[in-house]
């Protein structure tokens, strides 16, 4: 059985924005799942999306190897 792994990490740059990226080797999403329509997303991805809405971010997922979350946001 393969070890289960979170990894988070948070830091900012040179250009006054920070990273927070969020990722873990499980599974992943399910194929079916249509991440651009929110009517389909599960709770955690609304509250996600809406994360990066109040952050005023821009959010990446990966799907190789698990799930990545990355959003990068401006800091004052």
């Amino acid at each position: 059985e393969k070890e289960k792994l979170i990894q988070i990490s948070m830091h900012t740059n040179n250009k006054s924005q920070c990273r927070l990226s969020v990722s873990d080797n499980g599974v992943g999403l399910p194929p079916e799942l249509d991440i651009e329509n929110i009517e389909q997303k599960s709770l955690g991805l609304q509250l996600v999306n809406l994360l990066s809405e109040q952050l005023e971010g821009e959010l990446q997922i990966n799907q190789e190897n698990g799930t990545s979350f990355c959003l990068v946001f401006p800091v004052s």
